[in-house]
């Protein structure tokens, strides 16, 4: 068994989640999620968790957690009860079918992180599409997939091949990357509407409606969607400031929070910040794992992401901090 799987079944046999959630009390907690599913809908992504599965992660931090407007807690002072933020990335319509009435439930806020420029539309993300290429394609189009985007597909690395490739990608020069993309979609039908459904985009009427239940606000998320690190100086500026204009001048209670796209640290670096703080905006999130302390650079604050698969135990472990302090004990 991989160490920290090991770790987190011995820490759940001794319940050291609690521990570790009384340990980290002052710290904040900002969890993460893309898509939710219906339990019954056949579509499998890593980015869909159960909507069953959603709404006992929501009634956890109910129970466990001061749950705040991200907004707000950044100016806030700490209390000393742990404190959560609840967001979503890329703004798809299942949030309003599946996740709102939960939220609304339970009376809890989160924000949610557009990518402009899909709202209202009926484009996929590339890296969706590309999990329907590998899921369509025939072992050879799947080698021919990584040979376009230099892996070798029969090496040992870490993950499948599709997270291989897409994470090569993901490291491209966007007119470099979209080259690969038209010769890998070139290859595998279109996605049919059945794909499509968990994956659509709310539009701007839909954005207004969630605003205005008082419990979701809307932040920025680049305008295409696109890894901030592989931007020049004008696109960058383009990517932020427009996304930025565009959510202020749509959202009657914009967040001044910001996403990056993928998040992780090699996808961004110091121009950003910089940026951003110019641009008005008070803070960013990232997908770099961890709780939040007033060391944590405000331009780079770390989030819990939650994918598809993770269970109830995985998920208790990872928002108490337990997973990350048993990384560092591993190292």
């Amino acid at each position: 068994m991989p160490v920290i799987p090991a770790l987190r079944s011995v820490a759940r046999a001794a319940r050291l989640d609690l521990l570790a959630r009384v340990a980290n009390r002052r710290r904040l907690l900002i969890v993460t999620y893309h898509g939710i599913r219906k339990d019954e809908s056949p579509a499998r992504n890593w980015l869909l968790l159960p909507g069953s599965e959603f709404a006992r992660q929501m009634e956890f931090l109910h129970a466990h957690y001061d749950v705040r407007p991200i907004d707000d807690v950044l100016t806030e002072s700490n209390s000393g009860r742990p404190r959560a933020c609840i967001t979503f990335d890329d703004g798809y319509r299942n949030n309003l079918e599946l996740a709102l009435p939960v939220l609304e439930r339970l009376r809890l806020p989160a924000t949610i992180f557009l990518p402009t420029a899909f709202i209202g539309s009926s484009h996929l993300l590339w890296t969706t599409r590309l999990d329907f290429a590998f899921r369509d394609a025939d072992a050879p189009a799947r080698d021919r997939f990584a040979a376009w985007a230099s892996v070798d597909a029969h090496a040992r690395g870490k993950g499948t091949l599709s997270y291989r490739v897409a994470d090569a990608l993901k490291r491209m020069p966007p007119d470099e990357r979209n080259e690969v993309l038209m010769r890998i979609f070139s290859l595998v039908p279109q996605p049919g509407p059945a794909d499509l459904a968990p994956h659509a985009f709310l539009t701007w009427e839909e954005v207004a409606a969630m605003e205005a239940t008082g419990l979701v606000t809307f932040g920025a998320h680049t305008v295409h969607h696109e890894i901030v690190k592989n931007l020049d100086d004008a696109a960058l500026h383009r990517e932020l400031a427009d996304s930025i204009a565009e959510i202020q001048r749509r959202c009657a209670r914009p967040s001044t929070v910001f996403a990056y796209p993928n998040g992780r640290d090699v996808d961004f670096d110091d121009r950003a910040p910089r940026l951003l703080s110019e641009l008005g905006a008070s803070a960013a999130v990232s997908t770099i794992e961890g709780l939040n302390d007033a060391s944590t650079p405000r331009y780079a604050l770390r989030r819990i992401s939650v994918g598809g698969a993770m269970g109830f135990a995985e998920f208790r472990s990872r928002v108490s901090g337990l997973d990350s302090q048993a990384r560092q004990f591993v190292r």
